[in-house]
């Protein structure tokens, strides 16, 4: 399983790169190794079996941390069509109620952030918590993005510092957080000081 798991994230980060407007060469061998190095870290690292939305997902959130990681944008070419992939994926491998409670309850915490400060977060953002909700279900979804954005509010207080009125204009990039949160909850249950 892991072979076709290894495929499919190193595809879908390839083509999510090109969906996202990328055309450096660089850039994509850089996203089809990161997506292959994950993989293989999760694949040797968690104590569950590496599935088909595992894959996807874990090519998905190279795609889309690059991409907001140099343009500050989650582009929707990309990810419209990789939540429909995951919601499916996700309704056949974890059941349909823990893919549906963990893609509503992980992109409606970024759809509130959303409309609570227009421009704060921007849609791409809420479809990548979509993803991550609707690939790993309703316990390990919302777990991997409050880890997600308690990382990234960590590192908003180390960039800022006391100044909170810094802070406030502050632009966090959360697509590389949501992939970090998304990561930790894949392999968070293979740790040996998990609750078990």
């Amino acid at each position: 399983m892991i072979g076709y798991a290894l495929l499919i994230a190193t595809v879908t980060a390839v083509v999510g790169l090109l969906l996202s407007g990328e055309r450096s060469a660089r850039v994509i061998a850089l996203g089809a190794a990161l997506a292959l190095v994950a993989t293989v870290a999760v694949g040797e690292l968690a104590a569950t079996r590496t599935s088909f939305a595992t894959g996807f997902l874990l090519g998905g959130a190279v795609a889309w941390s690059m991409t907001d990681y140099r343009t500050g944008y989650i582009r929707n070419a990309l990810m419209i069509p990789l939540a429909i992939v995951l919601i499916t994926l996700g309704c056949i491998e974890n059941g349909w109620l823990a893919t549906i409670i963990g893609a509503l309850t992980c992109g409606g915490v970024f759809a509130v952030f959303r409309f609570v400060q227009w421009g704060s977060v921007g849609g791409g953002d809420v479809l990548a918590a979509t993803c991550v909700g609707a690939a790993l279900g309703a316990p390990a979804g919302p777990l991997g993005i409050s880890i997600g954005l308690a990382v990234a509010l960590l590192a908003a207080l180390l960039t800022c510092g006391p100044n909170m009125m810094r802070m406030y204009r502050l632009r966090i990039r959360m697509g590389p957080y949501m992939a970090a949160g998304a990561l930790a909850a894949i392999l968070l249950p293979s740790l040996p000081f998990a609750l078990r």
